[in-house]
C-alpha cells in the first residue's frame, strides 16, 4: 500500500502542505501515490488529525479545504524572553536587558503589562520612567489602539547594555528566520 517509513498522516500533511486541498482532491492525490483509501475513512481520518491539532478545516461550500497548522507564532515579548533566558543565567541581569531591549526597539518606556509577558519581576536596574514620558507613551500607544491604565506603572533600565541588546537580538533574528543550522556553534580561537 504505502511505504512504512512514512505514516499516512506524515504523507497526507505532505500532500496539503504544497497546496490546500478537499477531500476528494486528497482522494486522487493518495491514489497516484499509491494510498488506497476509502472517502468516508479519510474523512474520520481528516477530522481526527483536525481535533488534534496538526491540520486546519476551511468549509468552502460545498466542499472542506484542508491545511497543515504551522508552527504557533511568538510575539515580540515571547521572543525576547527566550532569547534572554537562553543567553543570560542571571535573572535579575536578564529582567534590565529584556527592557532595555524593548525600549531600544520601542524608544518608550516599558509598561508593567509587558514586563508580565516576557515573565519578568521587578528588579533594583529597573527605574520608575518619569510621568511626563510615560504620558506621551500611553499618547501613542492609545492612537494604536492600545489603552493603557494610568495607574500602570512604566519603567526604563539607566545603565549600558549594548553588548546584551546585540546577543537577545540576533537569537531573536536567528529564532524568527530559523537561522540556527547557518551559524557557526563555536568561537575559533587563535593562538
Amino acid at each position: 500500500m504505502f511505504s512504512p517509513e512514512k505514516q499516512l498522516k506524515e504523507i497526507i500533511i505532505e500532500e496539503i502542505r504544497s497546496e490546500p486541498v478537499s477531500i476528494s482532491g486528497l482522494v486522487r492525490r493518495l491514489k497516484t501515490r499509491g494510498i488506497d483509501i476509502h472517502r468516508l475513512v479519510l474523512t474520520g481520518y481528516l477530522k481526527a488529525l483536525t481535533d488534534i491539532g496538526l491540520i486546519r478545516e476551511k468549509a468552502i461550500p460545498p466542499s472542506k479545504i484542508f491545511t497543515p497548522v504551522g508552527p504557533k507564532e511568538t510575539n515580540i515579548y515571547e521572543a525576547i524572553a527566550a532569547a534572554c533566558d537562553e543567553n543570560l543565567p542571571d535573572r535579575r541581569h536578564s529582567a534590565a536587558v529584556s527592557v532595555y531591549t524593548l525600549q531600544r526597539l520601542f524608544h518608550r518606556p516599558v509598561f508593567k503589562r509587558e514586563l508580565t509577558e516576557m515573565r519578568v519581576v521587578e528588579t533594583p536596574e529597573l527605574k520608575h520612567a518619569a510621568p511626563a514620558v510615560v504620558a506621551e507613551a500611553r499618547r501613542i500607544l492609545a492612537k494604536s489602539g492600545y489603552r493603557i491604565p494610568e495607574s500602570e506603572p512604566a519603567y526604563v533600565v539607566e545603565g549600558d547594555y549594548s553588548e546584551e541588546f546585540k546577543t537577545v537580538m540576533a537569537s531573536v533574528i536567528s529564532a524568527a528566520f530559523r537561522l540556527s543550522h547557518l551559524a557557526l556553534d563555536t568561537k575559533q580561537m587563535t593562538l
